[in-house]
C-alpha cells in the first residue's frame, strides 16, 4: 500500500464532520458496487442521504463513536462502532476509506485507533460483518486477526459473513497492543483532545510491470496476498514502474492475442489456446478473471497515463482497473473514451487524462527513465519486484515468498537477489506457460 507525505491524524469525529463522513461513505460504496457491477447506475446522493440518517439514529441512541482520518482538515476515512448490550463487546459497524485514497494505509491507522480505543474501554470481544464478495475487505481484516464467528455459520444463499477479533492485550503488559511502525503509540482513548497519530517515512516496494503482461497481472494479487501477511503491511508504500514488453507493438489494439501468440511462438491456433488455458487457470487460483479473446497492443499511452496517477495518489487503483479492464473484460485498452473512463473511476479528473493521452511527450521521459532503470537493475522479465532496494523477485512468484521477503528486508539484511527458477514471468521472448 502506498503511503502519502503528509500527516495523518486519526481522532473522534465532531457532529460538524458527520456531513463530510457520510459523503465519503457514499462514495466508498458506491465505488465498490460500481468495480462488482460495471455499468449499472447508483444513485450517491441517496446513498449519502441514507448513511447520514443511519449514523443520526446510532449516535442519538448513545454508545456509538465514530472516528476519522483526515489529513491538512479534509477528511479521507472514517470507522464507526457501537458497544453491544453484552458487556465487553463491541461491533464495527463500517470503516470506509475516500476511493482515492485507497492503497494509501488510511484503512490500517483507522483499525489500530479503533483497537487501541476498544481495549482502553475495556473491551474483550469486537465483531463485524464483511460480504462475502468483498476479497479484498476479507483479506484486510483476515490479516489483522478477524476469524469467522464459529456461533453463526452463514446460511448457503448468505451474503455477509460475521468476524470476530479477540481483544487480548500482549502478554506481560498492560498496555494497549503495539500497532504499525510510523503510528504514534498514544491511545487516543474516546476523545478529540489527545495527540493525532503521524506517519514516518515508508518501506518501498516497486513493481515493473506491463499491463499486457498476465503473470504481472497474477503476480500483483499474489503480492497483495502476502503483503496482508506481513506484520508491517502498513508502513509499505507500493510504487509501479514502467516496462514495455513489446514497445513495437502497432498503436491500434487490433491483434487477437491467439494470432499474436502463435505468430511469436510459431505453433497452432489450438496450441496457443492451450498456452492461454493453462496461464487462465493460473489466474483463476488467484480469484481473477481472464479472457483469451482480448487483443495485442502497445502499452505506452497506458503507462503515462499510470504516472499521472502516481501523481495523484491512486495508481494502485488505475493499474488494478487497467488489469480487469484488459485481462478480465477484454476492454480495448487503444480507446482514449475508455482509458479516460477508467482513470476516471480511479479518481483522476477527467480532463487531466484526456489531455495527457491526447499529448503523446507527456510523461514520456518517465516512462523510458522506468525503463532503463530496469536494464540498469538486470531485469529481463517481469513482474519485477525490488523491495526497498534491498531484494529484488522475478516473476509471480506465491505469496509467501512475498512475504519472507518483506520480513526479510525489514529486517536489513544485506542486498541480494531472490532467484526461483519455477518463477514465471514474461520476458521480450515471450511468457511463461504453466506446465511445460
Amino acid at each position: 500500500m502506498r503511503r502519502e507525505g503528509h500527516p495523518l491524524q486519526v481522532r473522534t469525529a465532531a457532529p460538524a464532520d458527520l456531513e463530510q463522513v457520510a459523503v465519503l461513505h457514499a462514495r466508498a460504496r458506491v465505488a465498490h458496487d460500481r468495480l462488482r457491477f460495471p455499468g449499472v447506475p447508483f444513485d450517491e446522493p441517496a446513498e449519502r442521504a441514507r448513511t447520514r440518517a443511519c449514523w443520526d439514529r446510532a449516535l442519538a441512541a448513545g454508545g456509538a463513536r465514530v472516528l476519522c482520518a483526515e489529513r491538512h482538515g479534509r477528511i479521507l476515512g472514517a470507522a464507526w462502532y457501537a458497544a453491544d448490550a453484552a458487556p465487553g463487546t463491541v461491533t464495527l459497524h463500517q470503516l470506509q476509506v475516500d476511493p482515492a485514497h485507497w492503497g494509501t494505509g488510511i484503512g490500517g491507522a483507522l483499525h489500530t485507533a479503533c483497537h487501541r480505543a476498544w481495549h482502553t474501554a475495556g473491551c474483550r470481544t469486537a465483531s463485524l460483518e464483511v460480504v462475502w464478495h468483498n476479497r479484498r475487505a476479507r483479506a484486510f481484516y483476515a490479516a489483522r486477526g478477524w476469524r469467522p464467528d464459529p456461533s453463526r455459520r452463514p446460511a448457503p444463499d448468505a451474503t455477509h459473513l460475521t468476524l470476530t477479533l479477540p481483544l487480548t492485550p500482549p502478554a506481560g503488559s498492560d498496555a494497549a497492543p503495539s500497532g504499525p511502525r510510523g503510528i504514534a503509540r498514544r491511545p487516543p482513548g474516546l476523545s478529540r483532545d489527545h495527540p493525532p497519530y503521524e506517519e514516518s517515512h515508508p518501506m518501498r516496494v516497486e513493481i515493473w510491470s506491463d499491463i499486457a503482461c498476465p503473470w504481472c497481472y497474477i503476480g500483483k494479487a499474489r503480492f497483495e496476498s502476502g503483503l496482508a501477511g506481513f506484520a508491517h503491511r502498513d508502513d509499505v508504500e507500493v510504487v509501479h514502474r514502467s516496462f514495455e514488453l513489446d514497445p513495437n507493438a502497432p498503436a491500434s489494439s487490433g491483434v487477437p492475442v491467439i494470432d499474436m501468440l502463435a505468430g511469436k511462438y510459431g505453433v497452432s491456433r489450438e496450441q496457443a489456446e492451450e498456452m492461454e488455458g493453462r496461464v487462465a487457470e493460473a489466474a483463476a487460483g488467484e480469484g481473477l478473471g481472464y479472457r483469451s479473446d482480448r487483443l495485442h497492443g502497445n502499452t505506452f499511452d497506458l503507462h503515462r497515463l499510470l504516472h499521472l496517477a502516481k501523481e495523484h495518489g491512486v495508481q494502485d487503483a488505475l493499474i488494478g482497473a487497467l488489469y480487469r479492464a484488459h485481462f478480465a473484460e477484454a476492454r480495448p485498452l487503444d480507446d482514449p473514451e475508455t482509458l479516460t473512463a477508467l482513470a476516471t473511476a480511479a479518481g483522476l479528473p477527467a480532463d487531466e487524462s484526456a489531455r495527457v493521452l491526447a499529448d503523446p511527450t507527456a510523461y514520456a521521459d518517465a516512462v523510458r527513465a522506468d525503463e532503463r532503470e530496469a536494464s540498469e537493475l538486470g531485469a529481463s522479465g517481469v513482474p519485477f519486484f525490488v523491495i526497498d532496494r534491498r531484494y529484488g523477485i522475478s516473476g509471480g512468484q506465491p505469496a509467501e515468498v512475498f512475504r519472507q521477503a518483506l520480513e526479510r528486508a525489514h529486517a536489513e539484511r544485506p542486498v541480494q537477489i531472490l532467484p526461483d527458477a519455477s518463477a514465471e514471468v514474461c520476458g521480450d521472448d515471450g511468457c511463461a506457460v504453466p506446465g511445460k
